[in-house]
């Protein structure tokens, strides 16, 4: 699958915007994408919190998630692309706003693509809180993907 220039930054932002509305939710926001890596900022939410102030574990998914999209839709051109496995590892708590979220390729195959997410605080950019990595798959060409 060739890399599909249209898919500028503020294109890629759009499309999450309509088709990920929990990144919104969430206070994810997109800060770069191109084919070496994509980083996000999780700025939180009324909805991202636990009790305590722990930062919730589907919002550090999330981050993880939109980082790893935003790089395949950057590098790839691939919005139809699919999670088929994601590793996550919650190595210490987050405790506050705002986060980055920075996904760097691993493999990029024909069928395959994975990829490494690391999630640090802002503040803290050597304090590893949230190491992942995810398999997304390319349905085959006229395949609508599901």
């Amino acid at each position: 699958m060739a890399h599909d220039d249209s898919w500028t930054l503020d294109r890629i932002r759009g499309h999450l915007g309509a088709t990920l509305p929990v990144a919104a939710l969430f206070g994810v926001e997109l800060l770069s994408a191109d084919p070496a890596h994509a980083a996000v900022r999780v700025l939180g939410s009324p909805h991202s919190t636990r009790h305590g102030g722990t930062v919730a574990g589907p919002v550090l998914f999330a981050a993880a998630d939109v980082a790893t999209y935003a790089w395949l839709l950057a590098a790839r051109g691939a919005p139809e692309a699919i999670t088929v496995d994601t590793d996550i590892h919650f190595l210490r708590p987050a405790t506050g706003f705002p986060l980055l979220a920075r996904a760097t390729p691993l493999r990029s195959g024909r069928r395959l693509a994975t990829v490494e997410v690391r999630i640090v605080a802002e503040g803290s950019p050597d304090r590893l809180l949230v190491q992942a990595t995810s398999t997304f798959a390319f349905p085959p060409p006229g395949d609508g993907g599901g």
